[in-house]
């Protein structure tokens, strides 16, 4: 089951933190569907959902797993242990700056900025789904 701001009634450009929005989320989810894992597009979402089923004194990873996407450092803290997908952030940053750094100094030149050639870069690696402790096998609701 797919829930987002909009399928769940709420403004994207509501005032809700990222934690907020996982809290709201998760409980009105828990609320209205059979679900036992939940994936937030990232980390920060993830920790408001692991919060709401902790005050709901729902277990992790026994009741629902619970997945992230983007490996802050606070997810791999020994209370929370987060399993989420590592995609490299500061390794793209870091070569992003360097292609400008290079592309300001190829501009710097002599040469009109008509005459030089635009390139594109796409800078990617290859996501790792990092498995930590709120994550376990998977598994059906019982229907009846």
């Amino acid at each position: 089951t797919l829930c987002t701001y909009s399928t769940e009634g709420l403004e994207s450009s509501s005032d809700l933190t990222e934690y907020e929005a996982g809290f709201v989320l998760a409980n009105r989810i828990i609320d209205k569907y059979e679900v036992t894992a939940f994936v937030g597009n990232n980390d920060m979402i993830c920790l408001g959902i692991l919060d709401a089923l902790q005050r709901r004194k729902s277990k992790v990873p026994q009741d629902y797993s619970v997945c992230g996407c983007d490996n802050i450092a606070l997810s791999n803290h020994k209370a929370i242990s987060l399993t989420t997908v590592e995609n490299y952030t500061h390794l793209r940053a870091g070569e992003a700056v360097d292609v400008l750094i290079k592309k300001m100094k190829q501009h710097s030149s002599d040469k009109p900025w008509e005459e030089t050639p635009i390139s594109m870069v796409k800078i990617e690696y290859e996501p790792r789904l990092v498995v930590r402790a709120s994550t376990g096998p998977a598994r059906l609701k019982k229907l009846f």
